[in-house]
Parts: C-alpha cells; sequence; structure tokens
C-alpha cells in the first residue's frame, strides 16, 4: 500500500529512516550496490523526499491478514493489532 514520506529520523544504528503518512516506518538506507540512496545522506536530498509514495510493507500485511479471514493472524491478540496500525488504514 502507497503511503507518502512525512519525515525522516536516524535510527538507533544511524540508519536513515523515513517516516510514512500511515504511522510506521521504513529504513531508507544508502548501502551501495545494493541500495543505492545517495539522497538519504543530505538534508537536501531528503527534503526533496518529502511527500514522495513508498510502499508500506506492514500496511500490507494488515491488509492481507484483513482480506483473509482464515489466515493466522486474523485470530490475533489485541497488542499485535495496534502495533500494525489498524487505525491509519
Amino acid at each position: 500500500m502507497q503511503q507518502a514520506i512525512v519525515g525522516f529520523h536516524l535510527d538507533d544504528q544511524n540508519h536513515w529512516v523515513a517516516d510514512l503518512a500511515c504511522g510506521h516506518t521504513q529504513h531508507v538506507r544508502h548501502d551501495p550496490p545494493w541500495q543505492n540512496r545517495p539522497w538519504v545522506l543530505t538534508e537536501q536530498g531528503r527534503k526533496e523526499k518529502l511527500g514522495v509514495m513508498l510502499e508500506c510493507k506492514k500496511c500490507e500485511e494488515v491488509k492481507f491478514v484483513l482480506s483473509n479471514p482464515n489466515h493466522t493472524y486474523r485470530r490475533a491478540n489485541i497488542k499485535t493489532l495496534l502495533y500494525l496500525n489498524l487505525d491509519n488504514l
């Protein structure tokens, strides 16, 4: 599910993380040759990416679980559902 980037922060290992409109986060590392994102290294580069849409993996997981009534996680406890941030779907 596509979500807009609304900000960035560094994690505890100094890797850049995109804050998404849905409330979830996603790493946006620059780690050539595997991940080539030199824009994340500068404030200007990150600023230019605000509003860009990224695929939110957590939202996709929630969407899949909710659309599959027999899925094991459909019967998950409330802590798991809150972690997946259902309110922002």
